[in-house]
């Protein structure tokens, strides 16, 4: 059914607030290269690229989605050695060697943050927006099926993956990561625009936390591998994620049942609302 007059309003409000949210933190992204900044616009960074897809739907979205993954993939090694610091800073030769390669990478990371959020990238964002919204209202039947369409879509592809993970197989824990990232933030969007209840979601966090543990793991493993005298810590780290993978393994019933619920109920509450008393439905 078409979506009502209050859920259009809140599908837009919910779509400003990540554009213009990643538009703000990326122009303090430009000058302000602490670790907290940069963390903030790796999130924005994947809950814009998480909306993209509705986006297109109407618009050719091409040119700000390639910049946007750009400059995300641009900062994903500084993370990783901001991460590792953070746990080796005890060890005065190794965090000696991640200072050095941290300024490497902020040196590199300056030089293209001059790029990031320029006039035309802001001009061809917010023009897709602004197409997207005013497509919503003038068909809201074909923007509920957009939107059921593309949850669809990304829950299967994270179930399929869930399907395929194997303990012993890192690569395939992070592949699922990536679709699992996918998920998590389409599904926060749906919350805001009061999709489902933020209340039903509370786990969805804890799970990325868990896969991110093991990826940072895995990537402070390999760097090591670098580091002359690092054997046994590489062991030991690897005694830890290996244990982490089959943990998780095993609690893959747990977050099965849980997507499952959750696909339930976003399936649910878009194919058989119910407008709310008081609300207007648009009709095409």
């Amino acid at each position: 059914m078409p979506l009502s007059k209050d859920e259009i309003m809140a599908v837009k409000r919910a779509l400003n607030k990540r554009v213009h949210s990643y538009l703000g933190i990326a122009q303090r992204v430009r000058a302000d290269y602490s670790q907290k900044t940069i963390h903030d616009f790796r999130v924005a960074s994947r809950q814009l690229l998480a909306i993209e897809p509705l986006l297109s739907t109407r618009s050719n979205t091409g040119y700000w989605r390639k910049r946007s993954r750009r400059w995300l993939k641009a900062l994903n090694w500084l993370r990783d050695l901001q991460v590792m610091q953070s746990r080796f800073s005890s060890i005065a030769a190794i965090d000696q060697v991640l200072s050095e390669a941290i300024e490497g990478e902020l040196s590199r990371f300056k030089k293209v943050s001059k790029k990031i959020s320029r006039a035309r990238f802001r001009r061809r964002l917010l023009s897709s927006l602004d197409d997207y919204c005013v497509a919503l209202e003038a068909c809201p039947k074909r923007g509920s099926k957009t939107i059921f369409t593309y949850w669809q879509q990304v829950s299967d592809e994270t179930q399929a993956q869930l399907a395929r993970i194997d303990s012993s197989n890192i690569e395939l824990l992070h592949r699922f990561r990536v679709k699992y990232k996918a998920f998590r933030y389409l599904l926060e969007l749906l919350v805001q625009c009061k999709f489902i209840d933020k209340r039903q979601v509370r786990d969805v966090k804890h799970w990325q936390d868990v896969l991110g543990a093991i990826h940072d793991l895995q990537v402070a493993q390999n760097w090591l591998g670098r580091i002359a005298g690092t054997s046994s810590l590489r062991d030991q780290l690897n005694q830890e994620m290996q244990a982490m993978s089959l943990s998780f393994q095993q609690a893959g019933s747990t977050l099965q049942l849980f997507i499952d619920r959750i696909d339930s109920q976003v399936k649910h509450r878009l194919q058989t609302r119910k407008p709310r008393r008081g609300s207007t439905t648009y009709t095409h």
